[in-house]
């Protein structure tokens, strides 16, 4: 996801303009609105020309901002976030600073049976219905 905050947001593409810290906030209570949560309905107003326009948010997370899961871009209209805790300041900071959706590596921190486990868990949850392969 682009960095909106900083002057290139996304290096490989040029066309990303950044965003102020105002048009952030309006982006931020466009989410709001979309999630059935009280926002500024002037901000959502001028957050959804940007989600539609500008920013081009919708590219990734489509017009009606339910995501696309076959290139990774999470659902913005629900209120499950991937980082932080949903308020307005957590999504402002996903918007303004970016997120790269990389995993920490965990190799040091845990043993590997563990981080078997683990896999083996996010696996069942993420494919329900299905027994993983434990080889």
């Amino acid at each position: 996801m682009p960095a909106y905050a900083r002057p290139h947001p996304n290096p490989a593409d040029q066309n990303i303009r950044p965003l102020s810290p105002g048009e952030i906030g309006d982006l931020v209570e466009f989410l709001f609105r979309q999630q059935g949560r009280a926002a500024d309905t002037a901000a959502a107003s001028r957050g959804a020309a940007l989600y539609r326009g500008d920013a081009g948010c919708y590219d990734c997370h489509s017009l009606d901002a339910k995501g696309d899961s076959a290139i990774g871009a999470p659902n913005l209209a629900d209120a499950i976030t991937l980082y932080g805790d949903g308020s307005r300041d957590a999504l402002y900071q996903s918007i303004a600073y970016g997120r790269q959706g990389v995993c920490p590596a965990w190799i040091k921190k845990l043993s590997a049976p563990d981080i078997r486990e683990i896999a083996l868990y996010v696996y069942s949850i993420s494919h329900p219905g299905e027994a993983p392969n434990a080889d």
